[in-house]
């Protein structure tokens, strides 16, 4: 466990404009009441992301200079003269010096500074993964868009091409039928002819025939001799 060490914490009295008490590297922005730092713009973010300090009240430092130098640095309830410069990760929350050494005995704790550099270093971290499932997604996605693309061109190719075969057969089917037809109609033709000429046969026996009974008809009621056998010899 980190041994309890003085430290001065920021203030509101430093000059916000010049640097970050966090990352040392941008200039601050805003004010953290809670933490009594100065905080550049991507601190502060991070400050809003964490669990820890998502709740910290942030004051943009826009306003006048003697506004800000009247913000209170936090002090601990129990012990009003030490300011909250630590934080307990056992118990989530921030503490002073003598907090730590008497009710927080034992914990786990950082000073806030510290504590914000580990955090800090945790969301690059958890970020950084999130960045590498964003391209991974982002990969994903491309490579399905593209294969729904490849498949409307597929299916549009197929289109094509059925509609291309289905003309095919349908040209081939209709050149089949008409053949079919064609023969169909010759062969009925043929049998029509035929039957033509059978019932022009039959027609001309029928009239035999009826001339034939016409005329036995006669010579049953005649008494001439001679026309009885010359009737007889034609029959």
């Amino acid at each position: 466990m980190t041994s309890p060490v003085k430290m001065e914490a920021a203030g509101p009295d430093d000059d916000l404009s010049q640097q970050c008490s966090n990352c040392d590297s941008g200039s601050a922005t805003c004010w953290c009441e809670d933490c009594s730092e100065a905080l550049c713009d991507e601190c502060a973010a991070a400050h809003r992301r964490v669990t820890l300090t998502r709740s910290h009240k942030l004051l943009q430092t826009s306003m006048p200079k003697e506004s800000v130098s009247t913000l209170p640095t936090k002090f601990c309830r129990l012990h009003p003269s030490e300011p909250l410069q630590l934080l307990c990760f056992t118990c989530k929350e921030f503490t002073c010096r003598d907090c730590q050494l008497t009710s927080h005995m034992n914990h786990s704790y950082q000073f806030v500074k510290e504590a914000m550099t580990v955090l800090r270093k945790k969301v690059d971290y958890y970020s950084a993964s999130v960045e590498t499932q964003r391209d991974v997604i982002r990969r994903s996605l491309k490579n399905m868009e593209i294969r729904l693309q490849c498949i409307e061109e597929r299916k549009a190719l197929l289109r094509a091409e059925l509609s291309q075969e289905f003309l095919a057969v349908q040209k081939a089917l209709k050149s089949k039928m008409l053949a079919v037809y064609q023969a169909s109609q010759k062969m009925l033709t043929m049998e029509c002819d035929s039957i033509q000429q059978m019932m022009t046969q039959l027609k001309q026996q029928q009239q035999r025939h009826e001339l034939f009974f016409e005329t036995a008809k006669n010579m049953r009621q005649t008494n001439n001799l001679h026309s009885l056998m010359k009737y007889s010899s034609q029959g």
